[in-house]
């Protein structure tokens, strides 16, 4: 059996939060416990001190016409309900719950903006200065650009705004140096 297929696990809400849950009555079936599933949810809720609407909750649903109670567990309860089993299954599923939540805080994680190529402007486009010294391996290379935007007729003043940096080839490194920038009337 491979870890994608362990017992599901499925999106849901607990205290108005979204978070990951599972079928506390699968994983007792996975885990093998040798107990009514009754019997051995309330044992562990009790013995653990699992509260209801924060580590669970309960749903009620009619299996056959009998009604049944579910309880949906936090992937953290099913991460201790497998580690007190002390078995194999426990360790397995525990890893899983692991993988599970892994998986989804990488989904969560917010993706850079890719933010749109200015239409004139860009640093390539511009008058581009540099030298470098030669003073031998790993020697420091400078650069700098100028961009200058004339007054329009929306505005009375112009900029000119000139960015330097440094690249220090022996580590790789760049720093960003002064930014001044001038503004007058026009």
């Amino acid at each position: 059996m491979t870890n994608s297929n362990l017992i599901t696990v499925f999106n849901g809400q607990i205290a108005n939060q979204a978070i990951q849950l599972a079928n506390a009555r699968e994983l007792h079936t996975f885990l093998e416990v040798n107990m009514r599933f009754a019997e051995w949810i309330c044992n562990r809720i009790t013995d653990y001190g699992f509260i209801q609407d924060e580590d669970y909750i309960i749903v009620h649903e009619r299996t056959n016409g009998r009604p049944r109670k579910e309880y949906h567990i936090t992937l953290d309860m099913g991460k201790e309900l497998a580690m007190v089993e002390r078995n194999e299954k426990g360790r397995q599923i525990r890893k899983y719950f692991i993988e599970c939540e892994r998986r989804a805080n990488l989904q969560n994680q917010p993706q850079p903006l890719a933010l749109p190529e200015p239409e004139r402007n860009t640093p390539s486009s511009l008058p581009k200065m540099t030298y470098s010294t030669s003073l031998g391996r790993g020697s420091p290379s400078y650069g700098a650009y100028t961009h200058s935007e004339p007054s329009t007729p929306h505005s009375t003043h112009s900029a000119q705004i000139t960015v330097q940096w440094f690249t220090d080839k022996a580590t790789n490194t760049q720093q960003l140096h002064e930014m001044p920038t001038r503004l007058s009337n026009a």
